[in-house]
Formats: C-alpha cells, sequence, structure tokens
C-alpha cells in the first residue's frame, strides 16, 4: 500500500522513482505551503549543489538563507511580486538593504546584492529563519512519528529522527551544529540522485513556484518571466523596424513631451512597464521622446496620458491593418481580447477597448506597490 501510495505521488509530480528512497517524501514537501519559505531553501540547496559541482554535501544554513534571499530579490524587488500576507521575505530583504544604504533596488546587481546579504545577515531578523525553516523539509519523511506533536517540540524531534535514522530511513539530509554554526548534511544517495536527475527537479520546484506566486498575485501578467535575476528584456528589434516604417511616414508628437518624434530622438516605450506587463506586445509600446524614456523608467504614467496614448496606438493600428503587418494585428487582438474587425470598424470601439484594458492594467500594477502617476518634467 505504501509503495503503491509512492509510485502515484512520484508519477503526478513527474519525479523520477528510485527504490532506495522515499520520494513520495520528496514529492510531499510542498504540499501544504503557506509561506514561500520551503520552497526558496529546496531552490538554495539545488543552486549550491550546483555551484560547488556536486561536490559539498554540507551546506551552512546561513548560506542557504543568504541563497534564499537572493533568489526571491528579483521577483519581490525588482518585479514586486507578492509572496502573501504571512510571509516575511519582502521585509527581510528591506531590512537588510536599509542597514547597508543601498541604491534604488533597479539599481542593485546580483553580484552586489550577495555581497549585502553577506555583510547584513546575521545583524537582521533573516537570519531566525534557519531555526524553523530546515526541519520543514525534513517532516514528510517521518509523518507517522510526527502526527499529533505540538509544533514546539517538532522540530528537535525531527531533527532527532533525521540524526537517528540517516542510514536507515535515508532523509533527505540531516541536521548538525558544530562550533561554528548550523549545517545541512545531504546524504550521499539523495546527493547522486539529484546530480543524476537535476533538469527535472529544478523544473519541478520551479513550477511549484510559479504556482505559489500565481496563486498570490492572480492578476499579475508573465509570472514566469518574473521569478529569476536574470530575466531581461527582448530588444524590440522588430518592434522598432515597424514603427520605424510608420514614423517614416506620419508625423507624430511624444504623448508626454508633445515634441514632435524623431528618427533620432526617440526611444519605443513600455506605457505599462515591462516589469509589471512582461511583454513587448504592440498595443503598450510608444515612441517617446529619449528623456521621457529615462525619466519614467518604471513608473506608471498618469491616467491624464491614455487618452493621447490611446489615440496615437489606434493611427499605429490602422497603418498595421492596411499594410497587414499581421504579427502587430495579432498582437492587439490577443491582448485586448477582440477581434481586428471590431478594432477597425469603430475609432469608438478601438478607443474604449484600449483604455479599459490599460487603465485596469494600471490599477492592479499600482496595487502591486508600483510608483504611479508619474507625469514628465522638462
Amino acid at each position: 500500500m505504501a509503495k503503491h501510495y509512492c509510485e502515484v505521488l512520484t508519477m503526478d509530480s513527474n519525479l523520477p522513482l528510485d527504490k532506495q528512497l522515499d520520494i513520495g517524501a520528496l514529492s510531499r514537501l510542498f504540499s501544504s505551503t503557506t509561506n514561500s519559505y520551503k520552497l526558496l531553501f529546496f531552490m538554495a540547496i539545488l543552486d549550491s549543489l550546483q555551484e560547488s559541482l556536486f561536490k559539498e554535501n554540507k551546506i551552512r544554513v546561513n548560506d542557504l538563507i543568504i541563497g534564499m534571499l537572493r533568489i526571491s530579490f528579483a521577483p519581490a524587488k525588482k518585479f514586486k511580486l507578492s509572496f502573501g500576507s504571512q510571509d516575511q521575505i519582502h521585509c527581510y530583504i528591506d531590512e537588510i538593504l536599509s542597514h547597508n544604504n543601498q541604491p534604488e533596488v533597479t539599481k542593485i546587481s546580483d553580484t552586489s546584492f550577495k555581497k549585502t546579504l553577506k555583510q547584513g545577515l546575521y545583524k537582521s531578523s533573516a537570519i531566525k529563519l534557519g531555526k524553523y525553516v530546515p526541519y520543514r523539509l525534513l517532516q514528510p519523511f517521518f509523518e507517522d512519528e510526527l502526527r499529533g506533536q505540538k509544533d514546539a517540540v517538532k522540530n528537535k524531534i525531527t531533527e532527532n529522527l533525521a540524526a537517528a535514522n540517516y542510514d536507515v530511513r535515508l532523509p533527505l539530509y540531516r541536521i548538525v551544529d558544530d562550533y561554528s554554526g548550523t549545517y545541512v548534511e545531504l546524504h550521499p544517495k539523495w546527493m547522486e540522485y539529484i546530480h543524476l536527475n537535476f533538469p527535472i527537479l529544478n523544473g519541478w520546484v520551479e513550477v511549484n513556484w510559479i504556482k505559489y506566486l500565481q496563486s498570490r498575485n492572480p492578476n499579475t501578467p508573465a509570472i514566469l518571466n518574473k521569478i529569476h535575476s536574470y530575466a531581461k528584456r527582448n530588444t524590440l528589434t522588430k518592434q522598432r523596424s515597424l514603427w520605424k516604417e510608420y514614423l517614416n511616414r506620419y508625423a507624430s508628437n511624444c504623448i508626454f513631451s508633445q515634441v514632435p518624434i524623431t528618427l533620432a530622438n526617440h526611444d519605443l516605450d513600455h506605457f505599462i512597464p515591462w516589469n509589471y506587463i512582461g511583454h513587448d506586445q504592440h498595443w503598450n509600446l510608444i515612441p517617446v521622446l529619449s528623456a521621457a524614456n529615462s525619466s519614467k523608467n518604471d513608473s506608471l504614467p498618469s491616467q491624464a496620458y491614455i487618452n493621447l496614448f490611446v489615440a496615437s496606438q489606434r493611427d499605429f493600428f490602422e497603418f498595421c491593418y492596411a499594410q497587414n503587418k499581421k504579427n502587430a494585428i495579432e498582437d492587439y487582438v490577443v491582448g485586448l481580447s477582440t477581434t481586428a474587425n471590431k478594432l477597425i470598424e469603430s475609432a469608438d470601439c478601438f478607443n474604449d477597448t484600449l483604455a479599459k484594458v490599460v487603465s485596469s492594467q494600471l490599477e492592479m500594477a499600482k496595487i502591486q506597490g508600483f510608483r504611479a502617476n508619474w507625469k514628465y518634467m522638462d
């Protein structure tokens, strides 16, 4: 019965079977997840193993906490995703940054943030993650023994069970204290399993991470593009080429500055910031004065600009439709959830549809924490 239960869980989670290891327990690591900590801790373990080329199975808990915060930085601060009302990761990052007088978060590199974490972790509240998170990942391996136990004693029982059964039940790791602190010692059999199946395990935890973030950010687009510090924008080469074709034929003013747009003085701006919207669809792109684009950065433009934006977008869409620019037209159809015929047959239909989508997205981005009501000041 236990074996069948393990196989069902394994098949459902797409984790490879192993006759010696309790893959069922591994598959249940994130079955009850009220905050991000277990997910982040496991991802930090995978990162640490990969960095050591799977040669080091003893990992300091404080190093794993640093890994957790590094993984969290981009989705939490750059993309402003919520981790849930109970989760304190945002607070821990803010605390460490404030103690170290860091500049605006969008300008912090991964390397400098790692250095900041190493300098500030021991003075921050984040250090307390080590007092309970490592035990949570072991508990699925000892569910029968822990059932009915009070939370106050579960950690100690878990630690003792993992130590006593390290070479019998083969838990993921055991927790060891020495003169310099606490570390987790991964079992050699699990090291071998993780090394052999690393791409699958990495993909599995990433899927769980995305699901977790989606559940706490249900109205936020492009979660997949917001989970890594190395997430980058595309070059917009095709979009710029199409706008260049348009600007060669028609005069256009910057919607923020009212300065006439030339081929030399503009950038192609994401009206709703890319860090929120997460895509490069034509309906959200507009040529603006380079100085205005630089000033706006990741801010949300004032609602006062929406009518000018919509009017410029309507002219551009009509051009794309007349020239049969199928990819651009598809962007509007998909992004605005309508048909090309409806958008082209009535200016009012186009204006109302785009204005509603943009207003709604700006409002949701504001709620998520993006700076709102930006206006260009020459």
